[in-house]
Parts: C-alpha cells; sequence; structure tokens
C-alpha cells in the first residue's frame, strides 16, 4: 500500500524546535512544538544558550510530500540492545514515568524536561555544548517509522540545508523495536541522532560535540546510541 505523506522538521532557532510529525493524504499536517530551553538549570549567559542550542539543532528542513510503500522490517538489521558500562564511563539510565532506557554518561547533569519542551537533557560538566536531548511527540496510531522513507531518505532530507553532511544512515530492529540511526558532521560539529516511533510517539534522541571532541566522545555516544529503547 503506498502512503503519501510529509515530514516536517524545523529546528535552529535559538529558542526551540518543531519535532517531525507524519500524517496521511488528505489530512491536515501538523507540527508538535517542542520549545527546548537550553540555558536552563545551569549557569549560562546568553552567548552559552546560543551555542548549546546549535549543538541539537540544525537549519530549517522541509521535506516534500513523498508516496512510500510501507516497507515493514525488510532490510532493517537486528541489534542487540547494549548495555555496557564502557570501564565506568556509562551508567544504565530508566526513566518509568516516560517509558524509556538508555545509559547516561557519568558525572553529566541531567535535566528532566517538562511537557511541551524535552524529555530529559543531559550535559558535559566540562563542556556544555556536548550533550544528549531525547524529546518525543504524538503521532497518529497507524504510523510506522518507515512512513517517513527508508533511514537513508530521512537521512538525506534532514541534511539538506544544513552545514552538515550525512556520514551514515543504519535502519535496525532492537528488542522488536525499529530504529533509524544517523551520524552527521560539518559546523565544527558531530552529531548522532536516532528516530524511533513507539506507542503512539516519535522519539528523537540527538548527541552532539564539537569535532575536537568526537574521538573521545565517538565511543561512549555510539554506545548509548545501541543502549536508547523507548520501552523499559
Amino acid at each position: 500500500m503506498l502512503r503519501v505523506v510529509t515530514f516536517a522538521a524545523v529546528v535552529g532557532c535559538s529558542n526551540g524546535f518543531v519535532a517531525p510529525n507524519a500524517v496521511r493524504a488528505g489530512s491536515n499536517p501538523t507540527l508538535e512544538r517542542h520549545t527546548v530551553r537550553m540555558s536552563a538549570e545551569g549557569p549560562s549567559d546568553r552567548a552559552q544558550f546560543l551555542t548549546t542550542s546549535a549543538a541539537v539543532a540544525a537549519s530549517a528542513v522541509m521535506l516534500p510530500l513523498v508516496a512510500v510503500a510501507d516497507e515493514g522490517e525488510t532490510g532493517s538489521k537486528q541489534v542487540k540492545l547494549v548495555t555496557t558500562k564502557l570501564g565506568g564511563k556509562l551508567e544504565p539510565f530508566a526513566d518509568v514515568s516516560k517509558g524509556y532506557r538508555l545509559a547516561k554518561p557519568l558525572g553529566w547533569n541531567r535535566y528532566d524536561g517538562t511537557s511541551g519542551e524535552y524529555t530529559v537533557k543531559m550535559v558535559d560538566l566540562v563542556d556544555p555544548t556536548t550533550l544528549i536531548l531525547l524529546t518525543n511527540s504524538p503521532v497518529k496510531s497507524d504510523t510506522e517509522l518507515s512512513t517517513l522513507g527508508s533511514a537513508t531518505q530521512v537521512g538525506e532530507k534532514l541534511s539538506k540545508g544544513r552545514d552538515m553532511e550525512l556520514v551514515s544512515a543504519r535502519d535496525r530492529v532492537t528488542e522488536g523495536i525499529r530504529l533509524y540511526d544517523f551520524e552527521f558532521k560539518g559546523g565544527g560539529r558531530r552529531e548522532l541522532k536516532t528516530l524511533s516511533v513507539n506507542k503512539n510517539k516519535l522519539w528523537n534522541l540527538t548527541l552532539g560535540c564539537p569535532e575536537k571532541a568526537w574521538e573521545k566522545q565517538e565511543e561512549p555516544f555510539k554506545t548509548i546510541v545501541d543502549s536508547f529503547l523507548p520501552r523499559l
């Protein structure tokens, strides 16, 4: 069955972003706004606020209407959930009330967001532009990740209009849940992003750091990606 869908992401403003939402043809496309106040619960001046916001945001991107066929899980790679602590660099974390789990960098600040902002934010104590941000937005009950297109298609569209290039895109299934993983680089930064649809929510996990910190952060960041599951 072919579906005509639109996928829109508006990000890059200094005070927040609009999370993507998929809709069927003939319906009114909607956007769930998630305002990310990056200067939140820690000491920060305006310059740091703008820098940190840019760490997790891209420039505005509007993905056009595309017709895609239901892919099921064809082509998805089965990947086991990672639980390693990387020699004490990471610790397991689960939020029962919000329904997700992932590894958390040891010693980082963690901020729980409120409805309409973000789900959780984790920030490096030394460099606040090295951070992890998790958001979620409601989608229709029949929405699947494949509705957005293939992992490569989505990654390429997300990279358009940004000062970053798509390094890799992966379509995987972990414990029965399908996820798209992306790596981007450019503008002096590295970014990992994971999208997943589960329980009528589109989950968006973003990890970002300066390019100069990538050698140090690559292993823990990729481990965190493989430890993330939008379900307990």
